[in-house]
């Protein structure tokens, strides 16, 4: 597909060594480069939406138009601790996750931008780099060096696996005589389900004790994780943190145990206690084992979402990994066990037992079908209050002239009211109010195909 002309904010990376860098864990095969990273973020917030930005970073040169995909609550509550008591504290709630589609190729990326952190990923060849902060990964980092690194070297042992605690009885009854909703075969309507982050001393320590830089890393993880999950049109939206600083054992909320399912169980009265949300997590920096064995990196309750069912709703997530990617595939794992997804070997999709034994990020055949009888089934699972009625679309128009049915013309920035069509001359924002679709673009003869992205809801 050819590339589009779009009038972008251009940033540009400039090339750094290691003998130049302090206070930063050096790494073979990455690049480190200085960006202006809080520039790119104040040019992001003046905008509204479908900002244009591009980043030139050694050879390669990131070009997307950015709609903001506000993954925190307005009424988040984020709390730390203080000597084994809780203290609220007031965060930034501008919004820094975004979905970004790629000006070049038409993909869905996400991609994060904060006051001090950045992450994006850049495809080539078959290969994956991640472009991050080094204040995201790494004790010590400067505000404006970031990494460029091929994640295909990092790896991580095929020995690497999740554990799952047994899905309640009444759940596999349900299946075996058939009772419950029968499922519908059709796409599931958006939902938003409501998620809790947690992260105990171990990460406090990791992030240089440093609050916003451990929310910045777990919101980047969640985009990632909520692009995984397009097939079931979830909305993620953190409405609870807690991040815990003290380093005295006896402090712990959850416990300082590391067993697999001891610190699971601990961790679900904690967040049965202190949470109120659909699902959520915990983040460690300490070896989760399972009977002595340290290859448990993850584990969580299957159909625990919604904790409606006598089981918890939350996972347990072992920092194992340098790798965000990586961490998100883990994440994403842990959360379709909640979702009601089981293991599913010998398929190398998202729920294999061994996370080094995926090979590609896409879902069973299997798991669809559990996970989507269960997202329907859940009441809990609001249908968001913006979705399906808002779009935001982007065209991307290579060649020609495209409409939507051929009849009247208006400007490309107007509203298409119901019955109205218009022509699309350019790359342009539309909004489709009840009614419209983007299959109801069609091709006018002899002209190039067109790609079209639906991108995320108001």
């Amino acid at each position: 597909m050819a590339s589009l002309s779009v009038n972008a904010q251009e940033f540009t990376a400039i090339p750094v060594y290691n003998r130049m860098l302090d206070n930063i864990e050096k790494k073979n095969n990455v690049q480190y480069f200085k960006l202006p990273i809080y520039d790119i973020y104040e040019y992001v917030q003046s905008k509204n939406d479908s900002i244009p930005l591009s980043i030139h970073i050694g050879r390669e040169n990131k070009r997307w138009i950015l709609i903001p995909n506000k993954m925190m609550s307005e009424n988040v509550r984020v709390r730390t601790s203080d000597h084994g008591l809780f203290k609220d504290i007031f965060i930034d709630k501008k919004c820094t996750t975004f979905k970004g589609i790629n000006i070049d190729n038409g993909e869905i990326e996400s991609v994060f931008i904060s006051d001090k952190n950045i992450f994006f990923k850049i495809k080539r060849d078959g290969h994956i780099k991640e472009v991050y902060s080094t204040k995201l990964r790494n004790k010590g980092g400067d505000r404006n060096t970031i990494i460029m690194e091929d994640i295909d070297q990092s790896g991580f042992s095929v020995d690497k696996q999740c554990g799952t605690e047994s899905k309640a009885k009444i759940r596999k009854l349900e299946k075996k005589i058939g009772i419950g909703k029968t499922r519908v075969q059709q796409p599931l309507s958006c939902r938003e389900v409501s998620v809790g982050i947690a992260t105990d001393a171990s990460v406090w320590s990791l992030f240089d004790e440093n609050v916003e830089d451990i929310i910045d890393f777990n919101l980047t993880l969640l985009g990632e994780v909520e692009l995984l999950y397009d097939n079931f049109n979830l909305d993620f939206m953190v409405t609870e943190i807690y991040i815990h600083m003290d380093f005295v054992s006896s402090t712990n909320p959850w416990g300082e145990d590391v067993e697999a399912s001891a610190l699971l169980s601990n961790f679900g009265d904690f967040g049965d206690a202190n949470f109120d949300t659909d699902i959520g997590h915990v983040w460690t920096n300490r070896d989760i084992n399972n009977d002595g064995n340290s290859i448990t990196i993850g584990r969580a309750w299957v159909g625990g979402a919604c904790g409606d069912i006598g089981i918890h709703q939350y996972a347990i997530l072992e920092l194992f990994s340098s790798s965000l990617s990586d961490l998100a595939l883990l994440q994403a794992h842990e959360y379709g066990h909640l979702f009601d997804a089981d293991h599913e070997p010998n398929t190398g999709t998202i729920m294999e037992p061994s996370l080094g034994a995926i090979t590609s990020n896409t879902w069973a055949a299997a798991n669809i079908i559990e996970m989507e009888d269960f997202i329907e089934d859940e009441t809990c699972l609001f249908t968001c209050a913006h979705c399906p009625f808002n779009y935001h679309i982007i065209d991307q128009i290579v060649g020609g002239t495209w409409v939507y049915s051929s009849q009247n013309q208006t400007t490309t920035t107007a509203d298409i009211k119901q019955g109205a069509d218009v022509t699309i001359k350019s790359q342009v924002t539309v909004k489709l109010l009840p009614g419209f679709n983007a299959s109801s673009l069609k091709e006018l003869s002899g002209q190039t195909v067109v790609k079209v992205q639906i991108g995320v809801c108001e």
